[in-house]
């Protein structure tokens, strides 16, 4: 560690500190070996993995045009100015505190349990860099350059789609991006209603860089809020279609309360009246949004399901408009919906879950005796 505290003082070559910083971490690697993945994928399948990466993410950018709509959710003159007030060292370190230290490496090759172990001597190259990017409002490219790990979601993936990516981001857009975000979540209440992937790695092989215009980033600590803020904009294009008659959700307390989409981040739910023309108009608001934001829906996953409605309607509506055709119960963020919850045999699953990870946990409590037997 010595030597890594040496190497990185003696660097101060640069000019912008956050150009120094890249370039002191980039010494400080050198003192440390690269993990390697546990099952290298060859090269054919490599390339493979890399095509399918960039045909999804041409489909997903979607088009570039944009349009504005008006929001009522504005903060007042002095929230704003907390948001763009100037980043102090306590800050920073409380953001930093805040974050597991114990992830893997970005494309800098360090995790923040480094900057942790040794924020008395890296402290004034990252407040250096806090400070540019408070007067600049950016960042060189290479700051936001992340990799991208494939986590296989079921057992023997066989396609791209069997795999969940997480970005591997570096120290220093960590920090930033962990410190705009817990400004944010001071605020967000504010700007959204109650309803409310860069460079690839592939095994050892780095491929060509592509651009993440838009989507939703994994690991990255800002990423979820900057998100919601767009997806915010679908929240308010359903209202404004509620308030002119274009669709119709539930209604509660005789009337007082009308509810037509709940979301949670990516996930949404439209609760629209069994009408072909409310249908048709709530595909077209998604479709304008897709067009708007960019964000590309993925209609083959979504589902359209009845209630109190005969079986051959919903189908022939299911296949008119080209959604998964689904009946209650159902499931959604990994929970049981539209089913008497007082039956058993509906949170088997859950259960099955919580067994299989109860088991790991049980595991590393034990001693090293106890593993061995």
């Amino acid at each position: 560690m010595l030597g890594v505290c040496e190497s990185w003082k003696k660097n101060k070559s640069g000019n912008s500190f956050d150009i120094r910083i890249l370039r002191k971490t980039k010494a400080v690697k050198s003192f440390f070996k690269g993990w390697i993945a546990d099952k290298r994928l060859n090269g054919d399948q490599s390339k493979l993995l890399e095509k399918e990466l960039l045909e999804i993410e041409s489909k997903v950018v979607g088009s570039s045009w944009t349009d504005s709509l008006r929001r009522d959710h504005q903060l007042s003159a002095l929230e704003s100015s907390f948001f763009e007030g100037i980043f102090s060292s306590e800050e920073v370190w409380e953001s930093l505190c805040s974050c597991d230290g114990n992830k893997a490496p970005g494309p800098d090759g360090l995790n923040l349990n480094f900057i942790k172990s040794n924020w008395e001597v890296v402290k004034k190259d990252f407040l250096g860099f806090m400070k540019e990017f408070y007067m600049d409002g950016s960042v060189v490219k290479s700051v936001n350059r992340s990799f991208i790990a494939l986590i296989a979601k079921v057992w023997n993936p066989c396609s791209i789609k069997d795999y969940r990516p997480i970005s591997l981001v570096g120290a220093a857009y960590i920090i930033l991006a962990k410190v705009l975000a817990n400004r944010l979540k001071k605020v967000m209440d504010k700007l959204i209603s109650p309803f409310q992937w860069l460079l690839s790695k592939i095994g050892k092989c780095p491929t060509k860089e592509f651009s993440m215009n838009r989507g939703l980033r994994q690991r990255d600590p800002l990423s979820p809020f900057l998100f919601n803020l767009v997806v915010e904009v679908l929240s308010c294009m359903l209202v404004k279609a509620r308030e002119q008659g274009l669709i119709r959700g539930i209604s509660f307390q005789n009337d007082v309360v009308h509810l037509t989409h709940l979301q949670f981040v990516d996930d949404t739910l439209l609760f629209i009246d069994p009408s072909l023309d409310y249908l048709l108009n709530s595909k077209c608001i998604l479709r304008c949004f897709e067009v708007i934001s960019g964000l590309k829906i993925n209609f083959h996953k979504s589902c359209l399901v009845k209630i109190g409605r005969k079986s051959h309607d919903e189908v022939d509506w299911a296949g008119f408009f080209r959604y998964v055709s689904s009946n209650l119960p159902m499931t959604y963020l990994g929970l049981p919906v539209g089913g008497n919850m007082e039956r058993e045999v509906l949170w088997h699953p859950v259960l099955k879950k919580v067994e299989d990870r109860l088991t790991p946990w049980k595991r590393s409590l034990l001693s090293k005796g106890g593993k061995l037997v």
